[in-house]
C-alpha cells in the first residue's frame, strides 16, 4: 500500500474544494504541486475520477522522482525530513479539501452514520494496539455492534490477505439462520453463539445490515425496555408534550434532556408509541434530531404525522421540518 493510499484511508474528498485549493482539472484528474524542501523538491498529487489519490516527490535538481522516503528500510535525517515535510503537504490538503471519515470502507462509514442519526451514538475507539476498531454503545453501556478492520483471510479461509471491514452484531437466537445466508460469517472476536460478523463491501444491503442493527441494540437495551413503563417518565412525557404550542414541534433528544439524559431518546420514542390519546398528547409534534418525521408514528405512519403537522400550522417537506423555524424549547 502507498504511502498516500494509507493516508487518506479514511478521507473523503470533496471535489468542490480542489479547485479552490489549487488543484488544476486536466482531463480525467485533478493535479496539485507545491515545491517544498527550500524548492529543492516538488510534491506533486493527483486525485483520478473515482477519488484515487496517488503523488511523487520530483528532486528539481536532477529532474527525476524521489522515492528514497518510500522504502521501509531506508533510514536516515535527510530523508526522514523530505518525508516529514511531504506528510505535511499531505495532511494539508486532507484538512482543506477532504472530510474525516471514521472508517475506510464506503459502507461501513453509511451504517455509522444511520447509527449516529438512529441513536445518536458515535464510535468509542477503544485500543491503541487497533486504533480503528470502532465500538457502539447502547444506553447501558453494552455493546451492540463493533466495526473492526481484518484480514480477509481471518473470516473466510483460505481466502486473501486484504484488508477489509467487518461489523459484528448481536443476534442471540437468530446467529443460526443468518450463517445460513451468503455474506453472513461466524463472529470475528466476539462469542459466536451470539453475535455475527458481516463483511461492509455491498454484498449484505445497507437496508438488511439497519434492520439488523436494530435487532442488536434492543437486544442489549433490556434495562430501558423494562422501565419503559416507569411511572415517572410515562407521566413527565406525556405533560410535556401538553406544553408545545401550536404551530411548534420538539426532537425526542430534547424530551431526553427534559428527562434529565439525553440517552433516554430512545425510551421517548417508545413511550411515545404507547400513547393512549393522540388528541389529548400530540405526539405528531415530536420529530427526529435532523427534523424528519417517523415511519412509526403510532398513529397510521408518516403520512399522517404530515398532515398533522399541516393541519397544526407546520411546513413539512419531504417528511422533515426545518427546526430552525419550528423548534419550540421549554425555558
Amino acid at each position: 500500500m502507498s504511502i498516500e493510499d494509507n493516508f487518506f484511508k479514511k478521507y473523503k474528498v470533496i471535489k468542490e474544494k480542489l479547485a479552490p485549493y489549487g488543484f488544476i482539472k486536466e482531463i480525467d484528474k485533478y493535479k496539485f504541486s507545491k515545491k517544498f524542501m527550500e524548492n529543492k523538491f516538488e510534491a506533486v498529487i493527483y486525485i483520478d475520477s473515482n477519488n484515487k489519490i496517488s503523488g511523487k516527490v520530483i528532486d528539481l535538481e536532477f529532474n527525476e522522482e524521489y522515492s528514497s522516503f518510500r522504502i521501509k528500510d531506508v533510514e536516515g535525517e535527510f530523508v526522514t525530513l523530505v518525508k516529514t515535510e511531504y506528510m505535511e503537504i499531505l495532511q494539508n490538503i486532507a484538512d482543506n479539501c477532504m472530510e474525516k471519515q471514521c472508517f475506510i470502507f464506503p459502507q461501513s462509514n453509511i451504517i455509522c452514520k444511520y447509527i449516529k442519526d438512529e441513536y445518536g451514538i458515535d464510535p468509542e475507539f477503544m485500543w491503541n494496539t487497533n486504533p480503528r476498531y470502532g465500538v457502539f454503545k447502547n444506553d447501558n453501556n453494552k455493546w451492540f455492534g463493533i466495526i473492526m478492520n481484518i484480514e480477509k483471510n481471518k473470516i473466510i479461509p483460505n481466502c486473501n490477505n486484504d484488508e477489509i471491514e467487518v461489523l459484528d452484531l448481536k443476534l442471540d437466537d437468530e446467529v443460526e439462520q443468518y450463517l445460513k445466508i451468503k455474506g453472513f460469517y461466524p463472529a470475528y472476536h466476539m462469542n459466536k453463539k451470539s453475535w455475527i460478523s458481516i463483511i461492509l463491501d455491498g454484498s449484505v444491503s445497507t437496508e438488511t445490515i439497519e434492520k439488523l442493527v436494530k435487532i442488536s441494540y434492543n437486544n442489549l437495551n433490556d434495562i430501558i425496555e423494562k422501565n419503559i413503563m416507569n411511572k415517572k417518565y410515562y407521566k413527565e412525557v406525556f405533560e410535556y408534550l401538553t406544553k408545545i404550542p401550536k404551530g411548534k414541534v420538539v426532537t425526542y433528544k430534547q424530551i431526553a434532556e427534559y428527562l434529565g439524559n439525553e440517552k433516554l431518546a430512545r425510551l421517548v420514542g417508545n413511550i411515545l408509541h404507547k400513547n393512549p390519546d393522540g388528541d389529548k398528547y400530540p405526539c405528531f409534534k415530536v420529530v427526529n434530531s435532523q427534523g424528519k418525521l417517523t415511519d412509526a408514528f403510532a398513529f397510521n405512519g408518516k403520512d399522517e404525522q404530515k398532515r398533522r403537522l399541516e393541519d397544526d400550522g407546520v411546513k413539512v417537506v419531504d417528511y422533515k421540518v426545518d427546526l430552525n423555524t419550528y423548534q419550540w424549547k421549554l425555558h
